[in-house]
């Protein structure tokens, strides 16, 4: 008898990033004879609530409910209860557990957690145990279907992503009611300053700044509340972002080194950047488009810039996609990437601690065409048999049927 799947999907999110991966992951599993429905929800602007968009709630029931980053949550919101569709519902978590905290502590056996970072599923193992079971798989990304040599490539050097400005973000995060400022301004400082220690880890560290001997009852008080918390207070995980953003970029500016960007608010930025660095390098700004356009873009590119969102043993797909479309990618490192790719071989390692160096190894790379175009084919000969939707599908199918 055929399994049965059912995905859910939210149509607006992130440049309609997770419809494009469910749309993704929906082709490979009936490829891997499953049969599948989606259901695309859309958000009721005037409130927060989700409704499916094309049409009605399946009446059948499915062996497995897929979903990404929790949109089930927002419908049992909206009234429409799920669950009782499914035997089992897998959510794939894209970013830190901390952002799914109200959805997470609702979860019991029939729940199963996939993340894009080992240090994430042990999160979730850690505080919220109830969880039938928790998992690790990093992301896929398409390879686009045209081939462009490295050296007729449009883009010199590409970096994709929404920008937020951390002057701004501070400024908003201020006044922010039920903001810890204390300890929001402690955070940013210990993971600036110990960019290796997670958030979590760091919660822990700056607790013990302020009190050095806990009492075992203070420690299981801290341990019982430290993901609400981690919830209320998750703006510092967004000012790091930003911060670390703007400061990558402005390196490169000040050496003269020209940034192809796509994404939200970029306009912001380039008139940042005038102040900061009036007679630097140019940001050329293409505006946003939807993520089923990166393929091709990154095909057209040399080298591609990524920064972790803070992960510190797992992928962001930015990586996959500059791989598979034969660009040499430039990122910070973690655990993982450190354990499954080569620096120097098919990806270059940059240190968030010494961005200032960056600007040189992106020089580097430029005066070296021959060897860039060598690590971009060993890197698009690596991600096409390790990052592809065939393969990630096949894995998470293996999880789901173990």
């Amino acid at each position: 008898e055929m399994k049965r799947m059912l995905i859910l999907a939210l149509s607006k999110v992130c440049y309609v990033s997770v419809y494009h991966f469910c749309e993704r992951i929906q082709q490979n599993v009936q490829k891997e004879g499953w049969q599948t429905d989606m259901l695309v929800l859309e958000k009721e602007e005037s409130a927060n609530r989700y409704y499916p968009a094309n049409g009605e709630m399946p009446d059948c029931t499915y062996d497995v409910i897929l979903e990404i980053n929790t949109a089930s949550h927002c419908i049992r919101e909206s009234g429409i209860s799920y669950e009782t569709l499914g035997k089992e519902v897998w959510h794939l978590l894209l970013d830190h557990p901390m952002y799914h905290h109200e959805a997470l502590v609702t979860m019991d056996q029939k729940f199963h957690i996939v993340c894009i970072d080992r240090k994430h599923a042990e999160y979730v193992r850690t505080y919220y145990p109830k969880i039938g079971s928790v998992h690790f798989l990093p992301l896929a990304a398409d390879t686009s279907k045209e081939w462009i040599p490295y050296d007729k490539r449009k883009y010199p050097v590409l970096f994709t992503g929404s920008y937020m400005n951390s002057a701004t973000f501070l400024h908003n995060a201020k006044q922010c009611a039920g903001i810890d400022q204390p300890f929001f301004e402690q955070m940013v400082q210990k993971l600036l300053d110990r960019p290796m220690l997670t958030q979590s880890r760091a919660v822990w560290e700056c607790i013990r700044d302020r009190k050095a001997d806990l009492t075992k009852q203070e420690q299981k008080e801290i341990e019982n509340n430290l993901p609400s918390m981690l919830r209320t207070q998750y703006f510092f995980d967004m000012y790091i972002r930003c911060i670390l953003r703007e400061e990558m970029l402005i390196q490169l500016l000040k050496f003269g080194i020209d940034v192809d960007v796509y994404g939200h608010n970029w306009e912001l930025f380039i008139e940042y950047a005038k102040l900061v660095v009036p007679d630097g390098g140019k940001i050329h700004y293409h505006g946003e488009v939807f993520y089923d356009r990166l393929p091709e873009i990154y095909a057209d590119s040399q080298i591609v810039l990524n920064i972790l969102p803070w992960f510190k043993d797992g992928m962001h797909d930015r990586i996959p996609m500059g791989m598979n479309n034969g660009c040499v990618t430039v990122s910070d490192s973690c655990d993982y990437l450190e354990e499954n790719l080569q620096d120097g071989e098919n990806i270059l390692f940059y240190s968030i601690e010494q961005l200032e160096e960056l600007p040189a190894l992106i020089k580097e790379i430029q005066s070296n065409q021959k060897e860039a175009a060598k690590i971009a084919a060993k890197a698009y000969a690596y991600g096409n048999s390790h990052f592809t939707w065939k393969k990630y599908t096949k894995e998470l199918l293996h999880m789901i049927e173990k």
